[in-house]
């Protein structure tokens, strides 16, 4: 009597059939990987800069240029892009004087640049002045980025103008100090004699004042400027001491005031019709478009159909990890986080050799990667100082298919966003640091003068140096600390404290703008993930959890979909190993048991 196929030989059938078939569709996708886009496009007022532009555009430049160096990955980055879109917009009547530009540090293309700037922390402003050179002391104004609100980033930059021109710099931008004079007997001396009107706004700040003289600069018939109520002796003989922001309008003739608004809404509104009215022609000189509406603060989200239905059928997977995603998250942190840096020494280097000493014990490569990790531990172990560059050649180095280090393309799977800016690189250095914490357990069962601490210490030392997004490496740390991370004293309890701070940052960032909407931060794993590992009144059974942890980081529950599996084995019988891009390695002799399970599983599956 034949032996009854259960449900769960059934569901394992099943779950192959939908792996191969996830191979394929992946296979297609990534030769149609779209055209790298990062978190600012043509359509916004923020001006995209690669290394080549930067150079030929900012230095020497007759305008003033403020940069952003980000990177998409970043959380607060993300959150940071509709504000700065926002100041671009209302600077861009004055794109001829100043310039708001960003430079993505996650674009490969940008890493010199990003390098060259010591760019240690995203999201990071710099202020470059008119006629800036380049030079090894030349890197900018550091501009310390305010919240995301946009009234005080925009005051930033106002305040940041106003200080480069007390200090002789920014002349080509009209003055933005305030006007100090007792009454309005002065407010023509600086003007030209084609000025027909002046028009003084007072207020609390710098804030209508600067927007309208930089909005209106062009306009040859008008002198702008403001006031702040301090200046008592001036609101008194204007009568205005209470409903600010006011615009007071004085023609040239007998210094007359024609026209006096109180509490004023749009100082921008006023001035056109005002200029209308008296037949001043400012088409020319602005835009059509200068109101846009708040859809410029929300991001477009171009994604292609295809790739959300990648994401939905990596998730009918379960609890997967994918060869793809590591290799992905430990390329990028040693080519553009650990490679940005111009000089690793003193602690900053100890936290890369404890890093690359994790690493080259833990991390599954095949036998050529393994030694790749190896030259690169000797590299930082023999040295007192290394260089970026160094580690970014040696990378850029291992690229070329020819080493047979990597085994994947540089792309995500299981850490897959539904939108570009999502996921990805946050998602695979948890994936990568829980797997590393495992797989330490599984080495040294047995092993009593094994460090348990040796992963989440070098894991904490890598965030605290390299980890680009320097709010999320501030957290850490923070939590690191009240968490007693250096009183861990065992594997399992190095497992259970690396997922307990993952669903602390997941709790701190649910419902979070930048959370990818397909993928909330909940506590992990959820109860459909594993129902063991919660008691009846949802508490937490902590043996079940960290059973879960172990199975799910586990060597053996990797998943290879789009490696090449002969780079895994590489060796002088490489042409024998063969890939079914599953299970891992399949040799030839066991070939035809996979194909015989598919075909158990169809005639099960057609009765």
């Amino acid at each position: 009597m034949a032996k009854p196929v259960t449900v769960s030989s059934i569901s394992g059938i099943l779950s192959i059939i939908l792996s191969l078939y996830i191979t394929v569709s992946f296979s297609a996708s990534v030769r149609n990987i779209p055209d790298y886009q990062g978190l600012y496009n043509a359509s916004d007022d923020v001006e995209e800069l690669t290394e080549n532009i930067f150079n030929r555009n900012v230095y020497r430049s007759n305008r003033a240029w403020l940069v952003e160096f980000y990177n998409t990955w970043c959380g607060h980055c993300r959150k940071y892009a509709p504000t700065y879109k926002a100041v671009a917009e209302y600077f861009k009547e004055s794109k001829d004087l100043l310039v708001i530009a960003a430079v993505d540090c996650s674009n490969e293309v940008n890493e010199p640049t990003c390098r060259y700037f010591e760019i240690m922390g995203y999201p990071s402003l710099r202020y470059f002045h008119e006629n800036y050179i380049e030079g090894p002391q030349n890197l900018g104004l550091t501009v310390k980025k305010a919240d995301d609100d946009i009234s005080t980033n925009i005051k930033l930059v106002i305040d940041t103008l106003i200080a480069e021109q007390d200090g002789g710099r920014a002349l080509m931008i009209p003055k933005l100090n305030p006007y100090n004079y007792t009454d309005v007997s002065k407010v023509f001396d600086s003007a030209t004699p084609e000025v027909k009107f002046a028009i003084l706004i007072i207020e609390n700040d710098s804030f209508f004042g600067a927007q309208s003289i930089l909005m209106f600069h062009k306009v040859p018939n008008i002198l702008i400027t403001y006031a702040l109520k301090s200046n008592i002796a001036l609101t008194n003989s204007l009568t205005v001491t209470e409903d600010l922001p006011a615009m007071i309008i004085v023609s040239r003739e007998n210094l007359e005031v024609k026209k006096k608004f109180t509490n004023i809404v749009s100082a921008k509104d006023l001035i056109l019709q005002f200029l209308k009215d008296e037949g001043i022609q400012v088409e020319k000189y602005i835009s059509n478009d200068i109101d846009k509406n708040e859809s410029i603060l929300i991001d477009k989200d171009a994604k292609k159909t295809e790739e959300h239905d990648m994401i939905d059928k990596v998730k009918k997977m379960g609890d997967v990890v994918f060869q793809m995603d590591l290799e992905t998250a430990l390329r990028f942190s040693l080519r553009q986080e650990i490679g940005r840096t111009k000089i690793i020494e003193g602690d900053k280097l100890n936290a890369l050799r404890a890093y690359l000493n994790v690493l080259v014990k833990y991390f599954p490569m095949g036998k050529k990667g393994h030694y790749f990790l190896k030259d690169l531990s000797s590299l930082v172990t023999n040295s007192d100082s290394v260089k970026g560059t160094e580690i970014s050649a040696l990378i850029k180095d291992s690229e070329k298919q020819e080493k047979f280090i990597w085994s994947s393309p540089k792309e995500w799977l299981g850490c897959k966003g539904s939108q570009l800016e999502t996921r990805g690189y946050p998602c695979g250095v948890w994936t990568m640091f829980h797997y590393l914490t495992v797989n330490a357990a599984e080495q040294n069962i047995g092993k009593a003068k094994a460090d348990p601490k040796e992963v989440l210490s070098a894991m904490h030392g890598y965030i605290k140096y390299f980890f680009g997004c320097a709010d999320c490496s501030q957290h850490f740390q923070a939590m690191a600390a009240e968490r007693k991370i250096n009183e861990v004293s065992s594997y399992s309890e190095s497992i259970m404290w690396l997922w307990a701070a993952h669903n602390v940052v997941n709790k701190r960032l649910a419902g979070d703008p930048t959370e990818d909407p397909l993928f909330p931060k909940t506590q992990f794993p959820r109860a459909e993930q594993c129902p063991e590992c919660r008691y009846t009144n949802g508490s937490w059974n902590y043996n079940q959890v960290e059973n879960y942890m172990k199975h799910i980081y586990s060597s053996i529950n990797v998943r290879y979909i789009g490696s090449d599996m002969k780079v895994i084995h590489f060796n002088e019988e490489a042409s024998n190993v063969n890939s079914n891009g599953i299970l891992g390695p399949v040799d030839s002799n066991c070939k035809w048991l996979i194909m015989l399970s598919f075909y158990l599983g169809y005639v099960h599956a057609s009765h």
